[in-house]
C-alpha cells in the first residue's frame, strides 16, 4: 500500500505512526485515530470486523487502520488530506505529534 506525504504526515501528527495508538480521553485509535463510530462505519468496507471495534481495542492491522482513514477523510467535511492538514495547521491542534 503507497501512502501519500500528506497522508504520512497526519498520521505521524495523530498517533506517531504507531498502530495501537490510544487516546485516554476519547475512543479515538490506531495510526489515524479514528473514534469508534468511525471504526464501526468503516470497518467492513476495509476488511475489518465492525463488531472487533470497540472503545478501547479494534483491528491492529496498518493497512485496514488507513483504509478506514482515507475512507473517514472522503467523507468527511474536508474531502482530502491537504484540507484536513490545512484544518490541523488553523486550528493549531494541541495535542503534538503522535502524542497517545
Amino acid at each position: 500500500m503507497k501512502v501519500s506525504e500528506q497522508e504520512l504526515t497526519l498520521m505521524r501528527r495523530e498517533s506517531g505512526l504507531r498502530v495501537g495508538a490510544n487516546n485516554p480521553s476519547s475512543t479515538a485509535l490506531g495510526v489515524g485515530q479514528l473514534l469508534i463510530s468511525n471504526r464501526k462505519k468503516f470497518a467492513a468496507d476495509c476488511g475489518a470486523d465492525p463488531a472487533q471495534e470497540l472503545e478501547d481495542s479494534g483491528t491492529m492491522d496498518p493497512y485496514k487502520q488507513v483504509c478506514m482513514m482515507r475512507l473517514y477523510v472522503k467523507a468527511s467535511r474536508h474531502k482530502t488530506f491537504a484540507a484536513a492538514l490545512s484544518y490541523w495547521d488553523q486550528h493549531k491542534l494541541t495535542h503534538g505529534e503522535g502524542s497517545y
